[in-house]
């Protein structure tokens, strides 16, 4: 069984982390040149990994030896850098990035546990009957209500995987 684990606002506060690049950073924040932003945080000596939630790396050592897989939506070379810079590329067995929704995508749902904290994200992923959702209520999405029945948690460490499958 796959674990498939969302990396913004599930592992990483990337509202936190765009909030002080902003500061730093001259150009528009939505579509970040690469160079300037390896530039800007070489400089001012920011490890990526402060910006991982407490309870991020605790969760990652417990479920590392399982099937975990890195499943995140974005800007591919964006996203693998902020991975890459929070240094939690090795926890996962595979690391995908997409630009659609993850409901889109050809996998084995059935046989499958999602954590994610995007409500459009789990209503994608629902449609294709997994095994589990778990939402983790955080991030910029976490007032939104969900309208199903989606186990929901505020802390990775609440989430029993044994249990749960």
């Amino acid at each position: 069984m796959n674990i498939y684990v969302d990396f913004d606002h599930t592992l990483f506060n990337t509202t936190l982390f765009i909030k002080e690049i902003k500061k730093l950073i001259k150009e528009d924040f939505r579509k970040p040149n690469i160079k300037e932003l390896e530039k800007v945080i070489k400089e001012n000596k920011i490890d990526l990994k402060k910006y991982l939630y407490p309870d991020t790396l605790l969760f990652l050592s417990k479920y590392s030896s399982n099937n975990l897989i890195l499943l995140t939506r974005g800007n591919l070379d964006y996203q693998l850098f902020k991975i890459k810079e929070s240094k939690i590329e090795n926890y996962f067995k595979n690391i995908i990035v997409v630009n659609q929704y993850k409901g889109l995508l050809n996998l084995d749902y059935k046989n499958s546990i999602f954590i994610d904290d995007n409500p459009k994200e789990i209503e994608s992923i629902l449609k294709n009957n997994p095994k589990k959702v778990i939402r983790l209520k955080r991030g910029k999405y976490k007032d939104i209500l969900l309208t199903n029945s989606t186990i929901e948690y505020e802390s990775l460490l609440d989430i029993n995987l044994k249990k749960d499958r």
